[in-house]
């Protein structure tokens, strides 16, 4: 997914170099990771096309080396989010729920583990195949969204620490004990839990907070976002 922001914004087309700020590109043009038989090939072209297309984009590109927009186009998609509107991020979290809970369990593992130097489609790329055409089209428009929120500096909604900490009380209120301490303990550090208890833990955080009514769901959308 970085990789294919990255992509996008240094000009995806396959050929040996990025087209030209003012020259159109065409779906067919498109290096496309995704196979054509899945929703997610066809929404992939579109945010290819829009991020070339882009105003914001090209002045970006125009700016810097082509290395360096790549590198950075890695960022700013991920960046980005949290100048989002709390709409976007709890359709990202909904979208997010689906893709965990849909995945394998090894799948799971290994969208927690991260981006890995294996050649090939990922299992978070498994699971955007997966998606409908509706939410591969979601998740595609909030990467762009979020890249071009990035690029211009949009400013940066809040959050309340209070509906944050009413909104994990109330999915921890659907676990059991035991369960209540795993997740809390969990959620502490993420990162020094098992990939496989890191699966547990962020499918019952989207999951749940994706249930949540306002202004809570929306506080864990946002508070859930990768720093």
């Amino acid at each position: 997914m970085l990789c294919a922001c990255a992509l996008a914004i240094t000009g995806c087309a396959n050929v040996p170099s990025a087209p030209d700020a003012g020259e159109k590109i065409q779906a067919a043009s498109i290096y496309n990771p995704y196979p054509e038989s899945a929703p997610v090939h066809t929404s992939y072209a579109r945010f290819v096309i829009r991020m070339h297309d882009d105003p914001t984009v090209q002045a970006f590109v125009a700016k810097t080396t082509r290395e360096n927009a790549f590198r950075k186009g890695t960022d700013l998609s991920l960046t980005g989010l949290k100048r989002l509107d709390d709409a976007s991020l709890e359709t990202r979290m909904r979208i997010w729920s689906k893709i965990l809970d849909d995945a394998s369990e090894a799948e799971c593992v290994s969208i927690m583990q991260g981006p890995s130097s294996t050649p090939g489609l990922s299992a978070m790329d498994a699971g955007l195949i997966k998606l409908n055409q509706t939410d591969a089209d979601s998740w595609f428009a909030l990467a762009g969204d979020a890249t071009l929120a990035e690029l211009r500096q949009d400013p940066i909604p809040s959050v309340k620490r209070e509906d944050v900490n009413e909104a994990l009380s109330r999915i921890k209120a659907t676990l059991s004990p035991q369960e209540r301490l795993k997740f809390a303990s969990a959620l502490q550090n993420l990162r020094a839990v098992s990939p496989s208890d890191a699966c547990w833990t962020m499918r019952i955080l989207f999951r749940e907070g994706t249930a949540l009514a306002e202004p809570y769901r929306a506080a864990i959308a946002r508070a859930s976002l990768p720093h």
